[in-house]
């Protein structure tokens, strides 16, 4: 009860950076009134995000719920995220109806009407990064009655020569390369100094990562460190619930399955562990049927195998000979390298299948944790949505995945092949009518074909660039 009104919650819907609520509100005397409350629970204390995609999704589901009626935006003092949150929902409404966005006076209006909105330099320039990622996102979300649609214009050649998609694409690169390239001096620093002692830990000095995204392990009285070449990424409903790594070098075979154990990972998706025979370094990390292997202080035992013709099963304990703790997981190893569109979606649907079982986290590996184990990851994101929304956007799921590892996906072939098996998994599902009772009011205003038409026609004017006022 708050005063002489009831507040019922009705329903919860949690997803790795947000909550959704359905509250009733009962007022005696007074016809009840359902209330969709949008709950962000990734904004740092201090500071703004690392990156700006996951407000950009957040914008975009609550316009799903937009209405005639007002929407209260609230933060703790009211000024510094929530102007932020205002001001970039805004300036997509400027990028809609005119082609055009203004910070500045934006800003200015907002402070007319309340002092501090956007209270610090910071939200200002992060505001810049997800005008950025909302414009590229912008008229991409797909629906399964509007796929083919959208794939024959992602196909159409621009004035420039390059397909829309290989535009699209060129946005999400420069965006999340931009994104790196603003790390702060400490950042910098960082790994400058202390990563260049891990590099008998890294396979490629390049593609390392940064602390605020990479698992810390628990250090031992061999004072092993606490570094492992991996990243967290968001799940679709739980937070930091999928790793990318690097295949185990001979220098961090104790560190992986530390890793598999310590994060208490159910499922191992494995890629390019047919080139260990050519690679020195890859190192042997699996127990054969006979044998347990041994890794100091764990001992890895292999309890059952089982092999098809795009995967082998293997179902795996992991022993710690020390504190005599036991870790069950399931490593599923891809047999096919660089595997097409069809043969993909089919082992990331195998890989998917284990999720009512399993409840741990999953780990994607391949020989530079990010090539093969980022497509794989990128596409079971996709898919998860796909399932639970009816619809999809393959930007916003690449771009917050290369924000946190920018090697992920990192050809126009694979940003293709997403397509590809998207649109395959989508024809699939149409024999079955899956989504066939979908509402078109379910969409983001500014994600129907209304919207689309605008971004179409703004690609085929003569600058054919809405993002050329955007420093």
């Amino acid at each position: 009860m708050f005063g002489d009104i009831k507040v019922r919650l009705i329903d919860t819907e949690s997803f790795a950076d947000y909550t959704i609520r359905k509250l009733q509100l009962e007022k005696k005397d007074a016809a009840s009134r359902l209330l969709t409350h949008y709950h962000f629970t990734s904004w740092p204390d201090q500071g703004v995000p690392m990156t700006p995609w996951a407000l950009v999704d957040f914008e975009q589901r609550v316009d799903i719920n937009s209405s005639a009626a007002p929407v209260v935006v609230h933060c703790s003092a009211g000024v510094g995220r929530t102007g932020t949150f205002i001001a970039l929902h805004n300036i997509m409404s400027q990028a809609m109806h005119t082609g055009h966005i203004d910070f500045y006076n934006t800003l200015v209006k907002l402070r007319e009407d309340r002092f501090l909105m956007i209270q610090t330099p910071d939200q200002y320039v992060f505001l810049h990064k997800a005008a950025q990622a909302a414009i590229v996102s912008m008229g991409t979300t797909v629906t399964s009655i509007d796929s083919q649609t959208r794939f024959n214009h992602l196909q159409q050649k621009t004035m420039t020569g390059m397909s829309n998609m290989e535009n699209e694409f060129q946005s999400i690169c420069a965006i999340c390369k931009n994104e790196t390239g603003l790390q702060k001096e400490d950042d910098l620093l960082y790994q400058n100094t202390e990563t260049l002692q891990k590099d008998s830990k890294n396979r490629f000095s390049s593609i390392v990562p940064k602390d605020c995204y990479r698992p810390f392990l628990q250090r031992d009285s061999k004072d092993m460190g606490d570094y492992i070449n991996a990243v967290f990424v968001q799940g679709f409903h739980k937070k930091d619930q999928q790793i990318l790594t690097q295949l185990p070098m001979p220098s961090t075979l104790v560190s992986f399955w530390k890793l598999v154990s310590q994060y208490k990972v159910s499922l191992i998706v494995a890629f390019d562990t047919d080139k260990m025979s050519t690679d020195q370094t890859i190192a042997n990390y699996l127990p054969s049927s006979e044998k347990p292997f041994s890794a100091p202080p764990y001992e890895i035992q292999s309890t059952d195998l089982k092999e098809e013709n795009l995967w082998v099963e293997q179902n795996i304990k992991v022993v710690n000979q020390s504190s005599k703790i036991e870790h069950s997981v399931i490593h599923l190893k891809c047999k096919v390298h660089d595997p097409d569109a069809m043969r993909l979606l089919t082992f990331v649907n195998k890989s998917r299948s284990y999720n009512a079982l399993v409840k741990g986290r999953i780990l994607y590996t391949c020989r530079d944790g990010a090539t093969y184990s980022g497509l794989a990851c990128v596409l079971s994101l996709l898919l998860d949505r796909m399932d639970h929304d009816t619809c999809w956007t393959v930007p916003l799921v690449v771009g917050s995945v290369k924000s946190i590892r920018p090697q992920v996906i990192p050809t126009f072939k694979q940003y293709n092949t997403l397509h590809d098996a998207l649109q395959k998994y989508n024809e699939m599902n149409s024999n079955d009518n899956t989504y066939g009772n979908v509402d078109e009011n379910f969409f983001p205003k500014y994600l129907k074909s209304t919207r689309k038409e605008q971004v179409q026609s703004l690609e085929e004017s003569e600058d054919g660039n809405i993002y050329s006022n955007i420093d």
